[in-house]
């Protein structure tokens, strides 16, 4: 349950506004991949999990308080009035592009959630929209754990060294 319990704080904090920036969360899908080769579905069901909870919560943060961080930030630098039009431009034309691929696109996906609700996206397109996002950028590095680990397991000379000895 540690295990499992690791992979779901872990990836959550890869995709919590503002800790985000600190926490990769490759490393956590990979993990679940290499518990996937050993038949661990619970732990991948948790490291999905992790980030789909920390995409929701992101989202209310960014509902809640995305307004008042935005005027802060935009009286702070001014300049900055003209990315937030550009990315209000980009979300009511491309939004659904935008949402469902953020994960893919790595330093996107640390404030796409956060946008959202900032924008006032609806929470049901957001909901089914990132979750398929998670899916797919979540899902490749699970994949590739996967494989990985297979490989791994069965080379001769990492079988040798004897370090996934169950």
């Amino acid at each position: 349950m540690i295990k499992e319990l690791s992979l779901a704080l872990g990836t959550f904090a890869d995709s919590f506004i503002g800790i985000n920036i600190f926490v990769p969360g490759e490393p956590f899908y990979l993990a679940a991949g290499y518990q996937l080769y050993h038949h661990n579905v619970f732990a991948v069901f948790m490291a999905l999990l992790g980030g789909w909870l920390g995409d929701q919560l992101s989202y209310w943060v960014g509902f809640r308080y995305g307004q008042r961080a935005q005027r802060f930030l935009c009286r702070l630098r001014p300049k900055l009035r003209r990315k937030v039009a550009l990315c209000r431009v980009v979300m009511d034309k491309k939004g659904n592009w935008a949402i469902l691929f953020a994960r893919v696109l790595g330093p996107v996906a640390w404030f796409m959630p956060f946008l959202a609700g900032n924008m006032r996206v609806s929470w049901l397109r957001f909901t089914v929209l990132s979750t398929a996002g998670l899916l797919l950028g979540g899902g490749q590095f699970i994949i590739l754990g996967y494989i990985v680990s297979s490989q791994l397991i069965h080379s001769s000379w990492f079988s040798a060294l004897d370090v996934f000895h169950h």
